[in-house]
């Protein structure tokens, strides 16, 4: 596929319609919740177009994620983590180079990975 194409499917797939045809991934609003009763601020980092701030905030609002109003959309998720270094305890993530980034780069204790197919080789 043409990177053209391909830009326009990544941004495509960032659009409200598509966004609210999505699931949280199982279990994620009771961990989330647990997290936030222990006092623990959740924000979240994604590498969504700089548009889709206020229709992923609604998203989680939606299916009762706390803190839904913290959506940090970036190119860079990465950049943007490490903007937030003296903020962040902990990253919870998919993707293998974020958690890898978070983890070494930024030293972070402990990450957590969201089980994917394509991570499942993470220790």
């Amino acid at each position: 596929m043409p990177m053209e194409n391909a830009l326009k499917v990544f941004d495509r797939m960032h659009d409200r319609d598509m966004i609210f045809m999505t699931a949280p991934y199982v279990g994620s609003r009771e961990g989330l919740q647990r997290i936030a009763d222990l006092g623990h601020e959740i924000r979240y980092f994604t590498d969504r177009k700089l548009t889709a701030q206020q229709d992923t905030s609604d998203w989680l609002a939606e299916h009762g994620l706390p803190f839904a109003e913290n959506v940090v959309c970036c190119r860079d998720k990465r950049a943007a983590l490490a903007e937030a270094k003296g903020q962040l305890v902990t990253v919870i993530d998919d993707r293998v180079r974020t958690l890898i980034f978070a983890r070494y780069e930024l030293g972070l204790p402990s990450v957590f990975s969201l089980r994917q197919p394509y991570n499942r080789n993470l220790s």
